[in-house]
């Protein structure tokens, strides 16, 4: 029997993105090392945004060989393991779980496809096998009828051009993962990561020394828009399969070769009809293939909100403030590979009672 070299990573009160991003270039460089990880959550009770979805995208990484994960207190779970969709990724993953025991949890990990919701949060798990997005109209439909039941607030918030946003975003993201997130080149397995999260809060920030955050944009809203009232939405889809480059290169060792081969495969995926469909040949062909990406930038335009997309060594984004804000604008890091894609969307919302009739 191989013996495990042990390698913990203890989470202080916060986790950042910056801090998520060390961690997965480390795993990738203790990739060849047999390795047990033991993810210590114990003492986490915030979560910045961006942070945990790219660590739940990440988390096969570290379930290479064996993970162990420490839970939050009780006190704490719901912001950092609920509320940021990371229950899905550690269900899935977590070989053993030390904590105090959690319902919740256990029952994630014993039905992967039951979702989770609460006052401010809709979380469905699996998506990857499609029963969600049948067609746009029926994902619609349950969209709305999850929000109306468990974020009543943000439902009644919600005017005609941010439903149709949410709509076409949701429909188009969950499309992406159940066409291309397993499907070839990716090596099978049964523990996957696939969820879409749905939560609303009243204050959205982020570190402004950190370079993956998201400040500008807040600050650009916040002098764009109706402060008074004003609320967020985030909506967030994470996999743990292909990630974009490799799906659309066909090819998971564009991971190893040059970072220029990747961003330029990235470049083109972004682009309008390009898709690996075709070639392919293993998903189902909707409307006009390789528009997915293109629409959801352009629904995220119509409600000055904002998209980031981080796959393999790469991070893009989507910010309606920027000169080209309907488009899709590379960052310049060269990031720690990420199998999968972890992708958020932040629109602001303001409220509809301060509006003149």
């Amino acid at each position: 029997m191989t013996t495990l070299e042990r390698l913990v990573h203890r989470v202080g009160p916060s986790l950042g993105v910056a801090e998520v991003e060390e961690l997965l270039a480390r795993a990738v460089e203790r990739r060849t090392t047999p390795s047990e990880w033991h993810l210590d959550l114990a003492r986490a009770r915030h979560v910045e945004p961006l942070a945990t979805s790219r660590l739940a995208a990440g988390m096969r990484e570290l379930a290479r060989h064996r993970l162990v994960v420490t839970l939050p207190t009780r006190k704490e779970r719901y912001r950092v393991l609920y509320r940021s969709g990371l229950v899905a990724a550690l269900a899935a993953h977590a070989e053993e779980v030390a904590g105090e025991p959690d319902a919740t949890f256990e029952r994630v990990r014993q039905d992967p496809f039951s979702p989770v919701s609460s006052s401010n949060v809709v979380l469905f798990n699996r998506i990857d096998d499609g029963a969600l997005v049948p067609d746009k109209d029926r994902f619609a439909a349950r969209l709305w009828s999850a929000l109306k039941k468990n974020l009543p607030d943000l439902d009644r918030r919600l005017v005609s051009a941010t439903r149709a946003a949410l709509s076409k975003a949701g429909y188009e993201a969950v499309v992406n993962v159940v066409d291309h997130a397993f499907a070839a080149p990716f090596e099978e397995s049964l523990n996957r990561t696939a969820f879409i999260l749905v939560s609303w809060q009243e204050r959205l920030s982020a570190n402004p020394g950190d370079p993956l955050g998201l400040q500008p944009y807040i600050e650009q809203v916040n002098e764009a828009l109706r402060t008074d009232g004003l609320r967020w939405v985030t909506v967030t889809i994470v996999d743990d399969g292909n990630g974009v480059p490799a799906r659309h290169a066909l090819d998971l060792e564009i991971y190893s070769a040059a970072f220029a081969d990747e961003e330029a495969t990235l470049a083109d995926a972004v682009e309008p009809q390009a898709s690996v469909k075709l070639r392919a040949r293993d998903a189902q062909l909707r409307g006009d293939p390789g528009w997915g990406l293109w629409l959801l930038a352009d629904a995220l335009k119509d409600v000055a909100g904002y998209g980031c997309l981080r796959t393999g060594r790469q991070l893009i984004e989507l910010d309606p403030f920027a000169a080209v804000g309907d488009r899709w604008t590379f960052r310049s890091q060269v990031l720690a590979p990420l199998g999968g894609t972890a992708l958020q969307l932040i629109i602001p919302l303001e409220d509809p009672q301060l509006a003149l009739a």
